[in-house]
């Protein structure tokens, strides 16, 4: 990216990103890393007009969320 001129790159992360939730710890830090890793590489990369962002939504309701997150009544409020 840098040998041409720059670039973007978006990384993927979650309501976990920011928010600690319960019953996600290891799913959680994986997620906090990645938003750290984010925030790092905007500011080393922003010099050769390479961007970082991170994306991070909330809850999806799927059938593998439906039990996890949607059953709960504190977490769907979220």
């Amino acid at each position: 990216m840098k040998a041409q001129g720059g670039g973007k790159i978006v990384h993927i992360g979650s309501l976990t990103t920011l928010t600690g939730l319960g019953s996600v710890g290891i799913y959680g830090l994986t997620k906090a890393a990645l938003g750290q890793l984010t925030k790092t590489m905007a500011v080393e990369w922003a010099q050769d007009n390479i961007q970082v962002n991170c994306l991070c939504p909330g809850f999806i309701k799927t059938p593998l969320t439906a039990t996890a997150q949607w059953a709960n009544d504190h977490v769907r409020g979220w």
